[in-house]
């Protein structure tokens, strides 16, 4: 079993990309998507911050432990579907952040959505490309995000996947 956790661990080093988890409400997730392909200021996604405090928290603290001190420039919210328990945050941290994109797909009333997604749509984060791929199922607008060919189920099991 260690040597498959030290297998996991050099293919996640090997990515352009971090995915962070952040524990929100009593049962739910969000996500921090760092691009780390370049140098800092590195570019950042939220997916379905619905918590914003935590959310908040969680980015301080890993930008003063695991990205030592480097700016995290975040830029995107990636939601899945307009549910209370994925996009609630979104309104708050566009205050918090000014330039703030936020995406959802256009069939979905996704809180404070400035760009509407349609399936096989795509949209930068620093030098990721990330795609949008309608999964209309839970909502008649969920989505899912492919990044740099590791697919996410609801974008949660990017993180699980090398």
């Amino acid at each position: 079993a260690e040597g498959a956790g030290a297998a996991a661990q050099q293919a996640a080093r090997r990515r352009p990309y971090s995915v962070h988890t952040v524990a929100c409400l009593a049962d739910n997730f969000a996500y921090i998507l760092v691009d780390r392909s370049g140098p800092p200021p590195h570019s950042v996604a939220l997916v379905d911050p619905c918590e914003p405090a935590a959310v908040l928290r969680v980015l301080n603290e890993l930008q003063a432990g695991e990205y030592a001190g480097a700016r995290l420039d975040v830029v995107a919210i990636l939601t899945t579907h307009h549910h209370w328990d994925h996009a609630a945050g979104n309104r708050t941290l566009a205050r918090h952040y000014r330039r703030l994109r936020i995406y959802g797909h256009a069939a979905d009333e996704v809180a404070a959505c400035t760009h509407r997604l349609a399936d096989g749509d795509s949209l930068p984060l620093g030098n990721l490309t990330v795609h949008a791929l309608h999964v209309p199922c839970h909502t008649k607008g969920s989505l899912c995000y492919l990044i740099d060919g590791a697919f996410g189920g609801r974008f949660d099991f990017a993180a699980r996947t090398s």
